[in-house]
Order: structure tokens, then C-alpha cells, then sequence
């Protein structure tokens, strides 16, 4: 009998996952060797809400088809009664980048600014309605900056100013003894009650209610119809992104999912322009590219956004599996390795310290998932614990994932050197 099927090991595993923290929940468990041969399963060709294991997917999908060098560019000319900008969607240029460019261009106040852009403004299919205020679930676009995202800070008892560029509109109401600060981004507004602290205090992030228009405004001027043309002449000022690779680090370290998004489009209008939009036009070309490259089919995944925000996603623990196998066959592999975050950093900073797993997490309400890698005796080893319908507080269910990796882990040692023994 194979070392994997060892009955022990098997009981091990499986208890637990029959913790009590789990009862009710759904769960999915696939361990495979580097090759993607199976080495423990259970619910492993279930269909999962994946949270932030979708990054997983965008993120190899992107470096494959943009390469790990490429470095998005944004070019600007400046013309007779405006400023043309031809965006690409770099994931972050900052509204810093923004203003060097005015001062650069010597651009005035109220200069319209056309922007010709790949990918149209949009949000994610099914991103729920509560989470839309949030840094975390702004408008995709190809022109932005700042992540699409603002802080609102407060010190000595008064808010901090917010960047003009931004027109974020403050409305104080009545003040209440508890202080409690809101963003609607429809009518880009901030909703200030209570008293503000003495103590400088971060009072939120959010979501910019018109990314575009942000930029366009950092730039000089309001947001013009998009051109149909480009100057024929070189620009004058052109603003180079970071490699590729750096921002898949990012996304994958910090689990951000504007930069995620922003990935999901460019990688997918490679293959020629949107004709529904980014959605759901580039999540169907990521899922081609999936299936093409690995074999698996429409039954084993259903991505409809790049970051996992959406309910609408699906994925079994073993595409997990196989897409990671996929990657460690890459000539990037080992940068891609190096983008994952490992024990005490990014968002298992609190988690698997002194392990050898590195990989990616994803939380949300009643999802808890957690896919990577691990290594003993010199192999690599890859694994996905995904977990729907929990009702007990996340950190419960980690505990229990956390659990199940040290347990593997054990197993795969005490195979080691039982095999060096014979």
C-alpha cells in the first residue's frame, strides 16, 4: 500500500476535518505530489466558493499571457485645447505619478482630458451592494490611480483634508455620542457623525466613486469623451508601470483586488477588444485558457471575476491543484513561488509561522479557503482546503486548516524518514 493511503495518515486528515467547527460546513480537501498525482482527497471534485483562491487563477493567467517582465505603459500627448491619454490599465500608477505629469506637461487647470481606454469602467458581477463603499470593491479601469482607493483620517477633533482631485463631498450630521463614518460612492459622499478624535485616527478606506475621473482631474481637468484616434506623433510624457511580476506579488501578499482585477483585463483583452465588457467577457477567455492548458473543463471551475469577491465563483479543490501543479512547470516558477506569501507575512502573518507552506488565503462570510504549497524531503507537495457554509468565526475555521497543513506535514516527514530507513 502507497505511503499516502497509510490508514493512519488517512484517520489523521480526516479528523481533522470532522472538527466541530466545521459541523454543518462543506469542505474540500485535495493533497497532490508535484506531478498532480493524488494524494489525499475528500469532496475534492466539489464545486466551492473560493473567496481570494480565485487569485490563484487571474494571477498565473496574467503572467502567462502578459510574461513577468511586462510593464503596462500609460502615454500622454498634450494638444491644442486638451490632453489625450492613451490608457492600459496599469495596476499602480498613483495619483503622485498623476500630478508629475501635469507639472511635467506644464498642464493648466480645467484642460479636458480624452482618455482612449481598452476595458470600460465596471464592477464585478455579483459583488454585493454593502461591500461597493469599500477600498476593496471600486470600479475596475484602465485608467486610475491610488489602487482606487482613499483614506479618511481625523486629528485634534477635525477631518483631514481629503486630495481635491477626489470632490469628495462631507455632509456632518447630527452629532451622535458614537462616531460613525460612511461612503456612498454613487454620489461620491462622505457621511461624518459623532464626535472626531483628538488622536490622529484612520477613520476608513474607500472605494473612489469615479476612478477615471480622479485621474482625470489629477491631470488638470474634467473627463472627455474618449478619442477615436491618437495623436500620430510620439507622446510626450509616457509613465512606465512596475514588471508584471511585482504586482502579481502584491496582489497575491496583500490579497488586493483592484490590482487582481485590473490583471484580469489586461491579460484578457490580449486576445482583441471586449465586445460585452470586462464582464463577462474576460473571466470566459481566463476559463478558455484554463481548460486549453490543463484540461480541465467548464465542470471544474466558473470564474466570473478575477479577485473571488463574487458569490458566482466555483472551483473544486483539485483545479486548484492541477492549476498549481501547472505553474511549477513554468520557466517563472520560481518567481511565481517567491510571490506567495509563506508563515508571518502578507495575510498569513498571524498564521503557519514555522512551516513550510506558502500559498494564498481567502476569506469571507461563510468562506474560509487556503491553497498552496508545501515541502518535505526535498519535494514540493500541493494542497487546497476550501470551506463553505461555516457559521463560527474564521479564525476558528483557520485554526482547523492550520491544523490540517501541520498534520500533512507531519505525514510527509515521518514518510521521509521512514523511507530513508529501509
Amino acid at each position: 500500500m502507497p505511503w499516502f493511503q497509510d490508514s493512519s495518515l488517512q484517520a489523521s486528515l480526516e479528523a481533522v476535518l470532522a472538527d466541530s467547527a466545521l459541523l454543518g460546513a462543506v469542505v474540500g480537501a485535495c493533497v497532490t505530489d508535484s506531478s498532480g498525482k493524488r494524494l489525499f482527497e475528500h469532496n475534492a471534485d466539489l464545486r466551492f466558493v473560493p473567496a481570494s483562491n480565485q487569485k490563484i487563477l487571474t494571477a498565473l493567467f496574467a503572467v502567462e499571457t502578459l510574461g513577468p517582465d511586462y510593464r503596462p505603459v500609460t502615454r500622454l500627448w498634450k494638444e491644442k485645447g486638451r490632453v489625450v491619454v492613451a490608457a492600459s490599465g496599469d495596476p499602480t500608477l498613483s495619483l503622485k505619478d498623476l500630478r508629475g505629469a501635469r507639472k511635467a506637461l506644464k498642464l493648466f487647470d480645467g484642460l479636458p482630458v480624452a482618455v482612449q481606454a481598452p476595458f470600460q469602467p465596471s464592477l464585478g458581477p455579483g459583488w454585493e451592494w454593502d461591500d461597493l463603499p469599500w477600498y476593496y470593491a471600486g470600479t475596475t479601469t484602465a485608467l486610475t490611480c491610488d489602487d482606487a482607493r482613499f483614506s479618511v483620517f481625523a486629528s485634534h477633533g477635525r477631518l483631514e483634508p481629503i486630495p481635491p482631485e477626489l470632490r469628495v463631498k462631507i455632509v456632518r450630521q447630527a452629532s451622535t455620542a458614537k462616531l460613525d463614518v460612511t461612503y456612498d460612492p454613487a454620489t461620491n459622499t462622505l457621511f461624518v457623525k459623532g464626535p472626531l478624535p483628538k488622536e490622529r485616527q484612520k477613520l476608513g478606506e474607500f472605494a473612489q466613486g469615479d476612478p477615471t475621473q480622479v485621474a482625470a482631474h489629477a491631470l488638470g481637468g474634467p473627463l472627455q469623451s474618449q478619442p477615436q484616434d491618437l495623436p500620430a506623433r510620439q507622446p510626450d510624457l509616457t509613465l512606465t508601470g512596475k514588471p508584471i511580476s511585482e504586482d502579481v506579488k502584491q496582489c497575491l501578499e496583500s490579497s488586493d483586488n483592484m490590482i487582481t482585477e485590473r490583471l484580469l483585463a489586461m491579460a484578457a483583452i490580449q486576445a482583441g477588444p471586449f465586445a460585452k465588457g470586462i464582464y463577462p467577457d474576460a473571466p470566459d477567455r481566463m476559463l478558455a485558457f484554463w481548460t486549453a492548458k490543463t484540461g480541465l473543463t467548464q465542470k471544474d471551475m466558473r470564474p466570473v471575476d478575477g479577485c473571488g469577491l463574487s458569490r458566482h465563483n466555483q472551483v473544486t479543490p483539485q483545479a486548484l491543484c492541477t492549476i498549481l501543479c501547472w505553474a511549477l512547470r513554468r520557466p517563472y516558477s520560481s518567481l511565481w513561488l517567491q510571490s506567495l506569501p509563506a508563515g508571518g507575512e502578507g495575510t498569513l502573518r498571524n498564521r503557519l509561522k514555522d512551516s513550510t507552506f506558502i500559498g494564498k488565503t481567502g476569506t469571507m462570510d461563510a468562506v474560509v479557503s487556503l491553497s498552496g504549497y508545501l515541502t518535505s524531503g526535498g519535494k514540493r507537495y500541493v494542497m487546497s482546503l476550501l470551506i463553505n457554509n461555516s457559521i463560527v468565526p474564521a479564525s476558528e475555521v483557520r485554526a482547523v486548516q492550520d491544523r490540517f497543513v501541520r498534520t500533512l506535514e507531519q505525514g510527509l516527514a515521518g514518510h521521509v524518514e521512514h523511507a530513508s530507513n529501509q
